[in-house]
Parts: C-alpha cells; sequence; structure tokens
C-alpha cells in the first residue's frame, strides 16, 4: 500500500511539474501560431502577357485573393476572385490594350497588399520585383 502512495504521489510529481514548466516558458501546446505568408509577383513576360504569381505557403487551407487591373485614368479594366491551394501562376492577355501604364493590385479581403505598375509598350528590365506579405 505504501508503495502504490508513493508512486502515485511521484506520477502527480512529475505531471504538475512538466505541465507548469511548459506554462513557465510561454508554451501553449494547445493553441498553434499562424505564420502563414504569401507572395506575390507579377510580371510582364512579352508585350502581350503579364503573368501573376501567388506563392502560398503549404497548408491545407484555401487562400483567395481578388485581381484588379486599373488604366492611367484610373478606370477598372478587369476585376477578379480567385481562390487557390498552393502555389499559382495567373496569365493576364493584354494584347487589346493600347501602349501605356496599366496598374495591377492585389487584395486580400478589404486591404490591398500589393501592387505593380506595368508600361506596355516599353522593353524595361526594371519591371520585376517580389514582395512578401506577413498575414
Amino acid at each position: 500500500m505504501k508503495t502504490k502512495v508513493t508512486f502515485i504521489t511521484a506520477v502527480l510529481f512529475f505531471v504538475s511539474f512538466f505541465s507548469s514548466a511548459s506554462v513557465l516558458s510561454g508554451e501553449i501546446p494547445s493553441q498553434k501560431k499562424d505564420t502563414s505568408l504569401q507572395i506575390f509577383d507579377i510580371r510582364m513576360n512579352t508585350d502581350k502577357l503579364v503573368v501573376l504569381r501567388a506563392t502560398t505557403p503549404k497548408s491545407s487551407k484555401r487562400q483567395s485573393f481578388i485581381v484588379k487591373v486599373y488604366s492611367e485614368d484610373g478606370s477598372l479594366l478587369y476585376a477578379s476572385t480567385f481562390i487557390r491551394k498552393g502555389d499559382a501562376l495567373i496569365p493576364f492577355d493584354i494584347s487589346k490594350f493600347p501602349k501605356g501604364k496599366y496598374t495591377f493590385y492585389v487584395h486580400k479581403g478589404l486591404k490591398k497588399v500589393y501592387s505593380k505598375e506595368i508600361v506596355k509598350g516599353l522593353n524595361s528590365k526594371t519591371q520585376d520585383m517580389v514582395v512578401e506579405i506577413k498575414k
């Protein structure tokens, strides 16, 4: 009987010690921190094709974002919602657009998270840019 009491006391001591150690170190085992990161990159491949690359973290969740394209004078030319799981390459055919500047905006919900100005009709090597967005 004395051995059982000693054994149970020792087990309870170790259980309480390890559970209090995780609380003291700031770790809460049942909560997970969301560290999702999404990267958007818009590049002009040719004078007729613009490609949006959306890189998402490897997770089981679907990511959604909205793409809007505006002309130089501020008029909306295109808007669409994309829902993807994993990475996405989305082409935009701008062959029917006249020469000029076009701004691509990427929104997550109501928040604008990325923008890129594309100049059609000029061959510029300075148009490539990668931006990381932390959620």
